[in-house]
């Protein structure tokens, strides 16, 4: 998909699909991360995004949840990715993922959950850092840190159904503009739309997206177009919380 590519070719340091259900969000940062940890890329992936074979890399998984986001979620992900060319072999600890190695070493994936808490999320560094769905943002600035030694990235997809404060300072960090960033220092927010996926039955994602509508802006905004109520209300200067149609084209 075409915001999938930019995605993937915005050489910024700080990426973040953000789209709604089934829109493809998780679908792009899980090949990006494991493409990463394998270093084996397409054609159009461009050089600058690209790290040395020779190098072992260390990524971190970061989630809510270890159970929910990195086990139920992650993990499938990259094992679908890499399980014929590089296969990883998890850290099982209590029935949880608890960390990771590819078969030939050169990647090493850390997991961990925001209720570990804050300071343990602190002292980690490594090369590349995967958080599904949002985070608090002081968890989020301790993983950013983590990535200062190595010149590493850091990917977070989510759908914005968090609370307003927690959606604030993302919309703040990751500003909506007409173009994703390719800017290194400016961090790049993808918008990602559950209807613009080709592959998902068209009957079914409409149906889902009009629905959506029905329930209101608010639900629309998040779980179809992938923004923020409080974003949605910063773009349109006339905001109905009840208004049932949204059309994606007035957000570009």
């Amino acid at each position: 998909l075409p915001n999938q590519y930019l995605f993937h070719v915005s050489p910024s340091k700080e990426r973040m699909p953000s789209g709604g259900n089934q829109s493809g969000k998780t679908f792009s940062a899980g090949w990006d991360c494991s493409a990463f940890a394998e270093r084996t890329y397409p054609d159009w992936f461009p050089d600058y995004n690209r790290w040395p074979r020779d190098q072992q890399v260390k990524i971190r998984l970061v989630g809510g949840n270890l159970q929910e986001n990195i086990q139920n979620i992650m993990v499938p992900m990259i094992n679908w990715w890499l399980e014929d060319i590089n296969p990883v072999k998890w850290l099982i600890k209590r029935n949880l993922t608890i960390g990771g190695e590819t078969a030939d070493g050169r990647a090493v994936f850390y997991c961990i959950s925001e209720k570990q808490g804050l300071r343990a999320h602190e002292g980690w560094t490594g090369h590349y850092v995967y958080i599904d769905e949002a985070l608090a943002e002081e968890f989020y600035n301790a993983n950013l840190r983590g990535t200062i030694k190595y010149k590493g990235k850091v990917v977070m997809a989510q759908t914005p159904l968090a609370d307003v404060e927690q959606n604030d300072w993302i919309d703040k960090r990751f500003p909506m503009g007409e173009k994703p960033s390719m800017d290194y220092d400016k961090p790049c927010r993808i918008q990602l739309i559950t209807t613009d996926n080709l592959y998902l039955d068209e009957k079914e994602a409409n149906h889902f997206a009009e629905q959506m509508k029905v329930s209101g802006a608010d639900q629309y905004a998040a779980r179809v177009l992938g923004y923020s109520p409080a974003m949605v209300r910063r773009v349109l200067k006339e905001y109905d919380p009840s208004f049932n149609v949204l059309p994606s084209k007035k957000l570009h």
